[in-house]
């Protein structure tokens, strides 16, 4: 009795080792198809519907779009520290950091103002929306994840 129990455990152990070895040998089909790499990792958002001219015009806008928005974008990171820094020293009161808050809102209306009309513009000469920015780029959500 034993040893038919100790034969059907190891024929049973055996079987699956087996299929589980067979399984994972790759076909040379999937080897031919996966040796070539994409030629990008994520697809442009323009392909196909800009002519080369449009998408240099477009290249045009969205620099000129940094340049303005550069300065807007440091400018907000120094006032986002500033607020930290108030809100955790000790003693603070609203009135003194609603101030802080005004100019952070300000700031946030002049890059909001700059993307709307770098937007409308390419809108009306190309016909096309400007693509949304990167979202893998903001720190705040892999803090917050």
């Amino acid at each position: 009795m034993a040893i038919k129990r100790f034969l059907l455990i190891n024929t049973l152990a055996i079987a699956l080792g087996a299929s589980s070895l067979a399984a994972a040998q790759p076909s040379s089909e999937k080897i031919i198809n996966l040796s070539a790499p994409p030629a990008h990792a994520h697809p442009h958002p323009f392909d196909g519907m800009l002519s080369q001219e449009q998408k240099a015009e477009l290249q045009n806008y969205m620099k000129a779009m940094h340049q303005q928005m550069a300065p807007l974008l440091k400018e907000k990171s120094a006032l986002r520290l500033q607020l930290m820094g108030k809100i955790a020293t000790p003693g603070m009161q609203w009135e003194e950091i609603s101030k802080l808050v005004d100019k952070i809102n300000a700031n946030n209306n002049q890059i909001t103002t700059v993307f709307a009309k770098t937007q409308l513009q390419v809108f009306q000469k190309l016909g096309v929306l400007l693509p949304p920015p990167h979202k893998h780029h903001f720190k705040w959500q892999k803090r917050m994840g």
